[in-house]
């Protein structure tokens, strides 16, 4: 079994993100393996988009937003670290276009494994989901899908 070194662990912070991290301490846990946990959030600061000729102020308040939802996604990561790996686990929180983002982190981060949960539910997207379909076909390295069972945890 090839030894994986770097784990890159794609997260939905909304979507029963312990399923996708039991299996990333169980392969890091066999192959030691440095854990970066990235989570892809939606923009806040679009939200004032609109509002962007008003001044100084509406804009402070976007970038407020936007560093608010930053705090608490990096906390509900560090509320979802092992105990057992906390000294090789960090925490990633970006926002915009998922796929995309979880590639440009694997290929920053040299990962040789991304693992993404999966828990697509029309057409195609039933076999994966549109982000982990993506990530699955154009990643540079190894990918593990993790199929998000209802109600599991």
């Amino acid at each position: 079994m090839k030894k994986y070194n770097q784990l890159l662990v794609a997260i939905d912070l909304y979507g029963d993100p312990e399923q996708v991290l039991a299996k990333a301490w169980a392969i890091a846990k066999s192959n030691q393996a440095k854990i970066d946990i990235l989570a892809v959030e939606h923009d806040p600061s679009y939200v004032y988009a609109s509002y962007a000729k008003a001044g100084g102020r509406l804009k402070n308040t976007a970038t407020s937003a936007k560093q608010k939802t930053k705090i608490k996604a990096l906390e509900k990561i560090h509320s979802l670290i092992h105990p057992d790996f906390l000294a090789n686990t960090s925490a990633i929180v970006e926002f915009g276009q998922a796929t995309e983002l979880i590639l440009k982190q694997a290929k920053r981060l040299q990962a040789d494994l991304i693992i993404i949960g999966s828990h697509g539910k029309h057409g195609l997207r039933l076999i994966l989901g549109s982000t982990a379909n993506g990530v699955l076909h154009q990643a540079e390295c190894d990918v593990l899908a993790v199929r998000i069972q209802a109600g599991a945890e």
